[in-house]
């Protein structure tokens, strides 16, 4: 009885140190990392891309379709506009149609999908993103550089805006 009691106590005591620390791995994972298996991520870049010097923003923001009036969207956009002007003084302009300059495109849903591959035939979706995956992939739109951020969902394309500007 005494050998079966230990062992309870033994079982429950390594069940219990391994609950405590899953859950310190777990939350060591959301602080630290932030990366969620499930998101699926479509990220290229060519060269580099500098979007801003000491003195200027070197790109355009166009957002297209619905994402021009998207509040989860354009708090995003503001968060990348606020990181350059803390390094030129300056606001990235911000439009919803084709830049003359170097931009940053981006937009979400089926319809958006369709503008991009029209704007160029360098854009395509060669997985199935889930609902808050992401493409961020770098183009050429009419002879300019270009960086696409493209989901399926609002969500997803707010996700590839913040991956945007952690990899700044």
């Amino acid at each position: 009885m005494k050998t079966k009691f230990s062992l309870h106590i033994v079982f429950v005591s390594l069940v219990s140190l391994l609950m405590i620390s899953t859950a310190n791995a777990e939350f060591v994972c959301d602080v630290f990392e932030r990366v969620d298996p499930s998101v699926f991520r479509v990220s290229e870049r060519n060269s580099d891309w500098v979007i801003a010097d000491t003195s200027k923003a070197n790109i355009d923001i166009v957002c297209l379709g619905e994402a021009a009036e998207n509040e989860l969207v354009l708090n995003a956009v503001d968060w990348i506009n606020n990181y350059v002007r803390q390094i030129t003084g300056q606001k990235i302009k911000i439009q919803n149609k084709p830049s003359v300059l170097p931009a940053l495109y981006l937009g979400y849903g089926e319809k958006t999908k369709q503008e991009f591959e029209t704007l160029s035939n360098e854009f395509k979706v060669e997985h199935n993103l889930g609902p808050q995956g992401f493409v961020l992939r770098q183009i050429n739109i009419n002879n300019k550089k270009a960086m696409i951020c493209w989901s399926p969902t609002v969500l997803g394309c707010r996700y590839g805006l913040i991956e945007f500007l952690r990899s700044l």
